[in-house]
């Protein structure tokens, strides 16, 4: 310890010391308490913000990719429930005009059906591409079976119950 002398009476040199937290007063440690909190709640604020927008991003994509495919799916049933009463009433028709109405309503209901399948294509749906494709020959075995143009409207016969499937017509 270094002395040094002041008059007659010596002093005792102290080495600077550092302050510490507990040296500060009462509202410097209050301030810096809620300045601290204050930062915490923006870092969890920001991530929080930036997690949300992830989610949305997610979900957005959930919507274009997954909801998209059930819609065009959707359109597809509804098509071919169509489809089906459109051929249905065209067989029993006794009127040629309503015949006709009906041959027109298939051929609507063929281009509807090519369209939403299309639509669901573009959605790069999950299903199996397999599946997909099976659809579609089925889709047009069926058009060969039911098409209104292999007869003239008001010339379809079916065959009678028993002798033949249902599925077989001939013209008359």
């Amino acid at each position: 310890m270094n002395t040094t002398s002041v008059g007659a009476v010596p002093v005792a040199r102290v080495a600077p010391r550092r302050r510490s937290f507990a040296d500060l007063s009462v509202n410097v440690k209050i301030l810096a308490a809620v300045t601290v909190a204050a930062l915490v709640a923006l870092v969890v604020g920001v991530l929080g913000l930036s997690a949300l927008g992830d989610a949305s991003a997610a979900a957005q994509q959930i919507y274009r990719n997954n909801l998209a495919s059930v819609k065009a799916i959707g359109v597809l049933d509804k098509t071919v429930v169509q489809a089906r009463l459109d051929t249905a009433f065209q067989l029993i028709s006794q009127k040629p005009a309503d015949t006709q109405k009906y041959a027109d309503a298939f051929a609507a209901d063929q281009q509807a059906f090519n369209t939403a399948l299309a639509a669901y294509k573009a959605t790069n749906p999950s299903g199996d591409p397999a599946v997909i494709a099976d659809l579609e020959s089925l889709w047009q075995a069926y058009v060969q079976v039911v098409e209104p143009s292999s007869c003239p409207p008001g010339n379809v016969t079916t065959s009678p119950a028993g002798r033949r499937p249902a599925t077989q017509r001939s013209c008359r």
